[in-house]
């Protein structure tokens, strides 16, 4: 049967597994986070010698919180009432290891009660973007790295649903909002700070989110790096060819160790490779996060988004590059 079989609120219809199978798993989307407190399980006569109470946040990485073994329950149907849980999840999964019968598993109903999670905001150690719960920057904040959140993982950071309502975003990223789970329904993008999404009819909507690295695209080629500042190029000392030479600002000589091959990933993000003997590529040291971390030649690491670079338009023909791993600017 149907694992919703399980979960419809009939105590006359029943998810049941195929008969003779060892291991076998039924899965709850709970459809939001809870703290779970207790879970009653309503076996049927196919019931399990051995289960495993099991939760997750992300539908991936579930943790046991009860486990249940050597049970003896012939082909009887009985309840079982799981109290005094206290666990956070957003899924719920009942993993049966030893049938007690000649049977698969056969379970009517699965009950969850508990309360909505409201854990403590957390914030990502290195932050692309901030949210706020209210206009202004305001009320309960939030700060969350590249990457592609679902409503059970916005919740695991502490962001209530529909629940946002103005937002700082780092130069050269984009983020989306989506007003339903896993980035669908109607969405909303941004690339710089908003005070007050009302304006965009997305105030209190947001359930699902997406954080990427957003720059000039089509820039691909040779080219010198100017200061707007100085004048100068940007320079590999003394056309050296050794990984962690710093790169200095320079007079312009358009030599090659002042060219730079700008090689387009996506979205307006490149890898930047000396021209000099020795094709090294631009990297931060170290892959630091620091203010004043040195720009140094490397070898390449496809990996490293401390060698990757968002091109940022600042105008009069002048661009910015802004380290991807970092969100900070080269200066």
């Amino acid at each position: 049967g149907a694992v919703t079989l399980a979960n419809d609120g009939n105590n006359g219809s029943r998810w049941e597994s195929a008969h003779e199978v060892g291991t076998k798993t039924i899965t709850i989307d709970l459809q939001g986070t809870y703290t779970l407190s207790e879970v009653l399980i309503k076996w049927e006569g196919a019931n399990a010698a051995a289960y495993n109470v099991q939760v997750s946040t992300d539908g991936t990485n579930f943790t046991t919180v009860k486990a249940f073994t050597g049970l003896n329950h012939g082909m009887a149907a009985y309840d079982e009432d799981i109290t005094d849980l206290n666990a956070v999840a957003r899924y719920l999964r009942i993993e049966c290891t030893e049938r007690s019968t000649q049977y698969g598993y056969s379970i009517w109903e699965i009950e969850a009660y508990g309360t909505p999670y409201s854990g403590p905001s957390m914030t990502a150690e290195h932050p692309k973007a901030y949210f706020y719960a209210d206009c202004d920057f305001a009320g309960d904040e939030v700060g969350l790295d590249e990457g592609t959140y679902t409503s059970a993982q916005l919740q695991a950071y502490g962001i209530k649903m529909n629940d946002i309502s103005s937002l700082k975003v780092t130069n050269g990223f984009k983020v989306t909002l989506y007003d339903n789970d896993d980035f669908a329904g109607a969405s909303q993008a941004y690339t710089a700070n908003s005070t007050c999404v009302v304006a965009d009819n997305f105030n209190d909507k947001c359930e699902s989110i997406k954080i990427e690295a957003s720059g000039i695209t089509g820039v691909s080629g040779v080219r010198i790096i100017n200061n707007r500042k100085s004048s100068k190029n940007l320079d590999v000392a003394g056309f050296s060819t050794v990984s962690g030479t710093q790169l200095i600002q320079y007079n312009v000589t358009n030599t090659d160790n002042q060219r730079f091959e700008f090689k387009e990933i996506s979205n307006g993000v490149y890898r930047l490779q000396v021209k000099n003997a020795g094709g090294k590529y631009l990297g931060i040291r170290n892959g630091s996060y620091d203010n004043g971390a040195a720009l140094e030649t490397q070898d390449l690491n496809n990996n490293a988004k401390s060698q990757q670079f968002i091109l940022v338009e600042a105008g009069d023909g002048f661009y910015k590059l802004v380290a991807r791993h970092s969100g900070k600017i080269v200066e």
